[in-house]
């Protein structure tokens, strides 16, 4: 029995050139059913429908596929070796729908790493919530394969004015975003507001967001960052040009450089992964 170091993992996208990767270490008597199941537990790959184990590899020196109770030794994989992992759970989808499983996967996983910098973090092995700031929770679909969310923004917003034209205010919203079934490839997510409307020119009256341009380079993790500026009226995020909501964006450019935007201050960005090694 040896110790493998620095064995890189590769989950191929459909034969293009990206690609992601894993740096492990790992017992070479290990099987590939016992690999597969840790890979699976460290959310590296999903749970196969038939069994979660039945994953296979390919080991690119040799070129020799295995799998199930076959080892990494029998394989000849060696230290600084290169495993492919064959993914048989796609092989019968419509490239389209292919691309769309991938996108909303790694979407999943930008939103667990979610986070606010001027607020302390959690860790990963607790999602779903990504900080005080902001949280949320699957609503339709079994992750990390969810086509529906509910985000929850703990900032100050407007969602209305009073007598005098002053803001009315509310510390929290709450927002169903919906994963459309052409997404990536035509269409972006949607977004509507559960809680009370916010009084935005880019936020229509029935709770919708007008989220301008967006292209399928955009993920949900950065969506999710466009409206959470937009939700604390930064300025820089409005559209005036393609307004929504009329009396809003008249408003709001009447009192542009007054003190009232942006009306919090909370930077949404995405952490850094944390690189997953698989122990003895």
């Amino acid at each position: 029995m040896a110790w493998l170091n620095n064995i890189k993992i590769i989950k191929s996208i459909f034969n293009r050139t990206e690609s992601v990767e894993l740096d492990v270490g790992l017992d070479d008597e290990w099987s590939a059913n016992y690999v597969s199941k840790e890979l699976i537990d460290a959310k590296f790959l999903m749970p196969l429908a038939s069994d979660r184990e039945q994953y296979s590899f390919v080991n690119k020196e040799s070129n020799i596929e295995f799998g199930g109770e076959q080892t990494f030794a029998q394989a000849g994989v060696k230290d600084n070796g290169i495993i492919y992992v064959i993914l048989p759970q796609t092989l019968n989808m419509p490239v389209s729908q292919k691309i769309r499983d991938v996108r909303i996967e790694n979407d999943y996983r930008e939103m667990c790493n979610l986070c606010c910098e001027k607020l302390s973090r959690i860790e990963i092995e607790n999602p779903p919530c990504a900080c005080e700031a902001i949280s949320w929770i699957p609503i339709e679909g079994e992750p990390p394969f969810v086509e529906k969310y509910k985000i929850i923004f703990n900032m100050r917003t407007i969602i209305g004015i009073n007598d005098v034209s002053e803001p009315i205010y509310s510390n929290q919203s709450e927002v169903l975003i919906t994963i459309p079934a052409d997404y990536p490839l035509n269409n972006a997510p949607t977004a509507k507001i559960l809680s009370n409307p916010i009084f935005h020119p880019n936020w229509w009256t029935n709770g919708m967001w007008s989220h301008g341009a967006w292209t399928p380079s955009e993920t949900l993790g950065m969506f999710i960052i466009r409206m959470a500026m937009s939700i604390q009226f930064e300025p820089h995020f409005m559209d005036f040009a393609s307004s929504s909501n009329h009396k809003a964006s008249q408003w709001v450019q009447e009192n542009l450089h007054s003190s009232w935007f942006p009306c919090d201050n909370i930077n949404v960005v995405v952490k850094k992964p944390i690189k997953i090694i698989l122990k003895k």
